[in-house]
């Protein structure tokens, strides 16, 4: 009987960090897939339902963006203090009332609220909670489990979008809006039942990690943090790859109808995008347990990079890898700005700190939305759009470069 008792607990210590880890992947599913990009799914309806203009109604979106910007520093206080546990059981309760209350919201300043809460469970529930909480559960192999919580934003934009369609389809979209209150529910009870913000044992940091990962209790102090060279430059590349992607992101659907796609094929080319993307994420976070994160963060915004100048072309043949290249050179940058942070800084205030880098992520992430637009507006296509966030990549690259990575022995 002690036997098995002992063979149940060994398991449970081996297996959970990982369920811990799947966790994240959906709450982060949920957390971006229901607030940013599965929402789009009802652009149309509400566009033909109250006729407002495009650019009046897509601002709700950069509010999301920027508000989760000027949110992340206090939000990590509390990620800090009070644990992802609790913070996250605050964001889904948000999230559950506003996907009840978003039919109600038939003025634009009533939509630009629910977007500012919206806010509130990214930063609460999205990515710097996800990212302390696998990194608090999983020490050895660090970067495969990030790249595993990470791959559910993009699997938010791939799924969620079409669930929204389908009930969009069948329902309408009052209830569709209503029956997405479902994924946010499924969590909440998780997160009560089940959760919790670290292990009962420490977990120990092996000697032979290349990529010296920091354990749970071990860190920077916020100012020192400041200090340093290494974090404003992270900074930059969270900005300027922020302003990139989700310019383009935010505008891919509109450029595939300019393209005279049709709209079931825009969907899916938008589909290609994030599976490209959560490949990306997986791929490189396992590179990064083998190999310096400096390396694979070359190889992932080179290929970025290479994404991006192929949709300058506007060429439809070259559609197809560029979406490819870009969201899978973005799923690997995206995850290494994560695993920099957590690996140099450590964990100790690791809220207060990836709060802080959301700040420009965020600011250049919803200044993006708007002026890959604008460009848009202004030229007559999105080629010029394209490569400026191409020039922005070239930035982000230099930057990441200028980072100090100190060896851990």
């Amino acid at each position: 009987m002690n036997a098995v008792a002992a063979d149940k607990n060994s398991f449970l210590v081996r297996w959970t960090p990982w369920l811990v880890a799947l966790f994240s992947c959906a709450a982060l599913l949920v957390s971006n897939g229901v607030t940013i990009s599965g929402i789009t799914a009802f652009d149309k309806a509400l566009l033909d339902a109250f006729g407002w203009e495009r650019g009046e109604y897509k601002f709700r979106e950069s509010i999301t963006i920027m508000f989760a910007g000027i949110f992340a520093p206090f939000a990590g206080y509390f990620l800090d203090r009070y644990g992802v546990r609790k913070c996250m059981m605050t964001g889904w309760t948000l999230l559950i009332v506003c996907q009840f209350i978003y039919p109600f919201a038939q003025q634009l300043y009533l939509m630009y609220l629910i977007h500012a809460v919206f806010a509130v469970v990214l930063v609460v529930c999205g990515l710097n909670a996800c990212v302390i909480l696998t990194s608090n559960w999983v020490i050895d192999g660090r970067g495969k489990a990030m790249g595993l919580t990470l791959l559910g934003s993009s699997l938010g934009g791939a799924l969620i979008t079409q669930f929204n369609t389908t009930a969009l389809d069948l329902f309408g979209w009052e209830v569709a809006f209503r029956l997405g209150a479902i994924f946010p529910l499924i969590l909440l009870m998780l997160t009560w039942l089940w959760l919790k913000d670290t292990p009962d044992t420490a977990l120990s940091s092996p000697a032979e990690l290349t990529t010296g990962a920091a354990g749970a209790e071990e860190g920077m102090g916020y100012v020192e943090t400041l200090k340093t060279l290494s974090f404003w430059m992270i900074a930059l590349v969270a900005s300027t790859s922020f302003f990139a992607v989700l310019g383009i992101q935010n505008n891919l659907r509109l450029h595939f109808l300019d393209l005279e796609f049709t709209e079931q094929a825009a969907t899916l080319l938008f589909a290609l995008f994030f599976f490209g993307a959560m490949a990306g994420k997986f791929i490189f976070g396992f590179l990064a347990d083998y190999f310096s994160l400096r390396l694979v963060f070359n190889a992932n915004i080179g290929t970025m990079l290479l994404g991006t100048l192929l949709l300058g072309t506007l060429d439809t043949v070259a559609i197809y890898p560029a979406l490819i290249a870009f969201g899978f050179g973005w799923g690997g940058a995206y995850t290494m700005i994560q695993l920099s942070v957590v690996n140099l800084f450590g964990l100790k205030n690791a809220g207060k700190i990836l709060g802080t880098i959301t700040v420009p992520d965020a600011l250049g992430g919803g200044l993006g939305i708007y002026a890959v637009a604008l460009f848009q507006q202004q030229t007559g296509d999105y080629q010029f759009s394209f490569y400026f966030c191409a020039g922005l990549i070239v930035l982000a690259w230099i930057a990441f470069n200028l980072v100090r990575f100190p060896k851990r022995g």
